[in-house]
């Protein structure tokens, strides 16, 4: 486990870049993350808008790579 400060505050974007910077290809990545970034964040992984993100909600997406 890893705590990365650079995510808090960070934009959408700047996430985004985070993720792909990753140099040990993880096998699975777990976010936490609140209003306003997470809706968008995850509308954007999932390939649409903003998703409707309910308080206290938890989300998973699996990539087929």
């Amino acid at each position: 486990m890893r705590v990365e400060d650079a995510l808090y505050g960070n934009s959408v974007d700047g996430i985004l870049n985070w993720i792909r910077s990753l140099d040990n290809n993880p096998e699975s990545l777990l976010l936490t993350a609140h209003e306003p970034i997470w809706p968008e964040l995850a509308g954007r992984l999932i390939g649409k808008g903003a998703v409707d993100v309910l308080t206290a909600i938890t989300l998973r997406i699996d990539f087929g790579i």
